[in-house]
């Protein structure tokens, strides 16, 4: 039996997820734990009080992987998830979640 590393374990220290910039055409940042390599993660919009998904990453270890995402102006809330089919364990997790204002 071996011991569980800290990036096996599900929760939100598997992945790390910032706004770079919030304009109408938002950069994202998705840094993912070697754990992740080739799993899929989402970035999620809250709307109407349900989680959509509105990007799709294949992380990379040790790389940060940036990405733009077209948003209207308003107000929005954020957060990266992966799925449990994807995730160690088979639990899913998500970051805690960014609002950003687009004007």
């Amino acid at each position: 039996m071996s011991r569980t590393q800290p990036a096996e374990e599900p929760g939100r220290g598997n992945a790390r997820f910032r706004v770079l910039s919030s304009g109408r055409r938002a950069w994202l940042e998705v840094r993912a734990a070697a754990k992740l390599t080739a799993r899929i993660g989402y970035v999620q919009e809250l709307a109407d009080g349900r989680w959509s998904s509105i990007g799709r990453v294949v992380l990379a270890p040790f790389h940060p992987l940036r990405m733009p995402v077209t948003l209207s102006p308003g107000r929005h809330v954020l957060r990266f998830y992966v799925a449990g089919e994807d995730a160690p364990d088979g639990a899913a997790f998500w970051t805690p979640s960014r609002a950003l204002r687009v004007r």
